[in-house]
């Protein structure tokens, strides 16, 4: 009499399972509260906060590395056309930090705006900005918005020259002269932790500011840029929040649907009846299945941008949405690993009759012998087909580069398609090897029979095919 199956230990794992899932939901509500904040109101102010700093550390530094080079004894040795004085000025200026990267560009003139050195990308300066005296702004170009901090160098009481600073801003878009495909005009985008924030030009603002818009201003109190934060982006961030704490409550349930699977081994394995086993095969891989499903309830890319959880580096119509991303596509290997390991078990162990041999001196004895080995070569012949359609089809649909496998550079994309290739590729590594292999599942039939010496030395045949060939003397 075998054991019964352990209720009490699956029911206790599961109320576990269900416990800490619940505790992570309500711990994500939590934080979520705290990082987005109550409504929209204090998620705003968040954003305004966040955009207020950022731009607080900007112009502080632009204006650190302005004055630092806005000496009156340099400008007036480059004034007086002091060569060495003034190639000394431009190596200065070009090793100011930022310089090198591009980040930062210094110019010094001289008080009517004529150029005297400079180092990085400046921009042409406007000549009424070369007039004024300290000030602020922003300049529209090419590439983009850049923050221009302008100090004049005094000497004495006479202003002999000025410094200007620039700082690129790491915005989007290309500001309301491009348009995007339905024609509507397109703005600059600031991103932060939050939420996407719109920026428009001084100039550019129309109307009243309401409660979305807010000033972007210099240490001076100048306005710069005019910002204003979407109703639609605060839900969709809020959205987004939702979608991966789904995702990561989930992921708790699906782990704990495998550690269920941990007092059913430990029954099959403890059990001698093969219907014990069976059902315990049969329950490994619902769990097995199950835990898949439960993945693909709240996939990630309904959140996240990532090559490893979207299609964008990987995407397959060969099962739907179980080969949408690499990651997914690592998932789906794995559990047919695990459904082909518990599959091989339950028929090697669970058998309920004993091996004997079977007499094939008979017509209808051979004929059934010869249809039992045309199924199994058909069945190794349709596993190494499927095989290599999957191989194919996955280096079609993948961009990136799978027959090179190094970690460095590290991409999570190629590593998971990579293992799940490995996953999916099993004993079939060797392709050379795949045709002696197949007859694995056609020799141990003719070793379950009692035939004539020619059907039996058939038998000998085949077994001596599944052997290792010897290495060939070259």
């Amino acid at each position: 009499m075998s054991d019964p199956f352990p209720w009490r230990a699956v029911a206790r794992l599961a109320a576990w399972g269900l416990v800490c899932a619940g505790a992570v939901y309500v711990a994500g509500l939590f934080v979520g509260n705290r990082a987005l904040g109550g409504d929209d109101v204090a998620m705003r102010g968040r954003i305004v906060a966040e955009v207020q700093r950022s731009f607080a550390t900007l112009t502080a530094d632009l204006e650190r590395q302005a004055r630092a080079v806005a000496e009156p004894a340099a400008v007036r040795a480059a004034l007086n056309e002091d060569l060495p004085a003034t190639r000394a000025l431009f190596e200065r200026l070009a090793q100011a930090p930022g310089i090198a990267t591009g980040d930062l560009s210094l110019s010094v003139y001289s008080a009517t705006g004529q150029p005297l050195a400079w180092a990085g990308r400046p921009s042409e300066l406007p000549a009424d900005r070369a007039q004024d005296g300290e000030s602020w702004f922003i300049i529209e170009g090419a590439l983009g918005l850049r923050l221009v901090y302008v100090v004049p160098v005094i000497e004495g009481a006479t202003r002999i020259g000025l410094v200007s600073a620039e700082r690129e801003l790491d915005v989007s878009g290309r500001g309301r002269a491009s348009a995007s495909l339905q024609g509507a005009p397109e703005g600059y985008h600031l991103d932060t932790f939050l939420a996407p924030v719109s920026l428009a030009l001084p100039f550019e603002r129309t109307g009243t500011a309401d409660r979305t818009s807010f000033d972007i201003t210099a240490p001076a109190g100048q306005r710069l840029l005019s910002a204003s934060v979407s109703p639609a982006d605060l839900a969709a961030t809020r959205a987004r929040w939702q979608q991966a704490l789904l995702t990561l409550t989930l992921a708790v349930v699906a782990a704990w649907l495998l550690l269920l699977a941990a007092p059913i081994l430990d029954w099959r394995r403890t059990s001698a009846a093969w219907r014990a086993r069976l059902a315990a095969s049969l329950a490994l891989a619902g769990l097995l299945a199950g835990a898949r499903l439960v993945l693909e309830l709240a996939p990630a890319s309904r959140w996240a941008t990532w090559p490893l959880v979207t299609g964008e580096a990987y995407a397959s119509t060969l099962a739907g949405s179980f080969l949408s991303s690499p990651l997914d596509f690592l998932l789906t290997a794995f559990l047919v690993g695990g459904l082909v390991a518990v599959a091989f078990f339950a028929i090697t162990t669970g058998s309920p009759r004993s091996r004997r041999r079977r007499p094939v001196d008979t017509v209808p004895a051979l004929a059934i012998y010869g249809m039992e080995q045309i199924l199994a070569g058909a069945t190794a012949a349709i596993v190494l087909l499927v095989h290599t359609a999957l191989l194919r089809d996955t280096v079609a649909q993948s961009t990136l580069d799978l027959l090179r496998l190094s970690l460095p550079p590290w991409n999570g994309a190629t590593i998971a398609l990579q293992v799940g290739l490995v996953a999916a590729r099993g004993r079939l590594r060797h392709h050379r090897a795949a045709a002696p292999r197949g007859v694995h599942a056609v020799a141990p039939a003719a070793t379950l029979v009692r035939a004539p010496l020619h059907h039996r030395l058939l038998g000998a045949a085949a077994r001596r095919l599944e052997r290792p060939h010897p290495p060939r003397r070259r």
